[in-house]
C-alpha cells in the first residue's frame, strides 16, 4: 500500500487516501474476526489482514505528509513531533486494552477475540468518517 500510494497519481482530495485505507482497514479486520465462525475458510483470514496490510500502507504514511503538507513552515516542527507523540501514546493504549483484554478473560473464548477485532474495527470505521477533516485551513 506505501509503495502504491507513492506512485499514484496524488488524489483531489488529500483525505481519500486516509480514508480508503481506513476502509481497507475495517473492511481487513471483519473478514479475520469472520474467521471464528467455525464454517469460514482460513484463505478468508489471509485475505482480511492483506486488506488491512494494503490499507495501513495507504493510510499510514500519507498522514505524515499530509500534516507537513497542511502545516504551516513555522509550525512544521511542533506539529511532526505531536503527530509522533500521538502515534506512540496511542499504539502504547491499544496494546495495554488489548492485553488486558485477554488477560481478563479467564480463558479468552471467541467473544474476546470478537471484541478486540471489533474495537479496531470501530476505530478504523471512525478514522474513515473523521478523514474529510483533512483539508487546510482558509483564512
Amino acid at each position: 500500500g506505501s509503495w502504491l500510494q507513492g506512485r499514484m497519481r496524488p488524489p483531489r482530495s488529500r483525505a481519500t487516501l486516509p480514508r480508503a485505507g481506513l476502509l481497507l482497514v475495517a473492511v481487513g479486520g471483519m473478514l479475520v474476526a469472520a474467521v471464528l465462525l467455525p464454517w469460514m475458510p482460513v484463505a478468508v483470514m489471509m485475505a482480511g489482514w492483506g486488506l488491512a496490510a494494503l490499507g495501513m500502507g495507504l493510510a499510514y504514511p500519507g498522514l505524515s505528509v499530509l500534516t507537513l503538507e497542511l502545516s504551516a513552515p513555522d509550525e512544521k516542527g511542533r506539529n511532526s513531533s505531536s503527530l509522533q507523540l500521538s502515534e506512540s501514546i496511542f499504539n502504547a493504549v491499544v496494546l495495554a486494552f488489548g492485553g488486558a483484554l485477554l488477560a481478563g478473560a479467564a480463558a479468552p473464548a471467541q467473544s474476546t477475540f470478537l471484541a478486540g477485532f471489533g474495537l479496531a474495527v470501530l476505530l478504523a470505521l471512525t478514522g474513515a468518517a473523521l478523514a474529510g477533516r483533512v483539508v487546510p485551513r482558509t483564512g
